[in-house]
């Protein structure tokens, strides 16, 4: 049985057998700081991940994604439109045949900014991949994250010439999705040193802002909808995003970065 089939055959699972908590793999997690702290969090999001290809990434999202009130479509991130599953155009087209009404899979960690090698594990890492409107992933781009700009009605977001600024509903997801992509490839054992930093216009494998973030982080909270897709992925993917189980540890990590 492929391997996307076995990891949706395992979500009818999730709630009987959940996986466990933070506190059952780390019990020292509250004893450590700085560092040394990042790297337990990094430990712990790498815990259990199963690498997916690319091609697996269309039916994990149709599942990840999907819309509760109509199976037969996705839920597109930026304007939280619902949409059909079937109409999906590949990243793969030149961007300017786009429409707007068709979805694709988007890196919410640019893959310009550390992972253009499609089988890089940072590349198809379901925790930073959301079903998104073709159109809207173009405008994004690989721009960094931050508030202002013109306003966007098709993608409810704001963009200018350096930043993206998401729809409130989602600010928080962003946040912690990003956190999740800064401490699990941090470098360790061959993997993309990706960088949150306080900047925009960022270069190499840095993605700003850093602080916006954490603001959005506070703003919008962790919620039932993010819950229910984060133990999809689980089930499909097999790790789990520590900001999501415990939010307080981006304050932690992050807070003295941000006065």
């Amino acid at each position: 049985m492929p391997r996307i089939a076995r990891a949706l055959l395992t979500l009818l699972l999730v709630v009987a057998l959940p996986a466990p908590p933070a506190e059952a793999l780390h019990p020292r997690f509250e004893e450590l700081t700085g560092d040394e702290l990042v790297r337990a969090v990094g430990r712990l999001a790498a815990y259990g991940q199963a690498p997916l290809s690319y091609g697996e990434l269309w039916a994990a999202l149709e599942e990840t994604d999907a819309d509760p009130s109509n199976p037969d479509n996705v839920i597109l991130f930026y304007s939280g439109r619902s949409h059909p599953k079937w109409d999906k155009v590949s990243d793969a087209l030149n961007p300017g045949n786009f429409t707007p009404h068709s979805w694709n899979r988007e890196h919410v960690w640019p893959r310009s900014k550390g992972f253009r090698d499609t089988s890089d594990l940072a590349h198809n890492d379901l925790h930073h991949i959301r079903a998104t409107d073709a159109w809207c992933n173009e405008q994004r781009g690989n721009l960094d994250f931050d508030e202002g700009g013109e306003r966007l009605p098709i993608c409810q977001a704001h963009l200018s010439a350096t930043s993206f600024e998401p729809r409130d509903a989602v600010k928080g997801d962003v946040a912690r999705m990003m956190f999740y992509m800064d401490v699990r490839y941090h470098g360790q054992r061959g993997l993309v040193d990706l960088r949150l930093v306080d900047e925009v216009d960022t270069r190499g494998t840095r993605l700003g802002r850093l602080c916006t973030l954490l603001r959005w982080h506070a703003a919008d909270p962790v919620d039932d909808v993010e819950r229910r897709r984060h133990e999809r992925i689980v089930a499909i993917q097999g790790n789990r995003n520590p900001f999501i189980d415990r939010p307080q540890l981006a304050e932690r990590i992050y807070g003295d970065r941000c006065p």
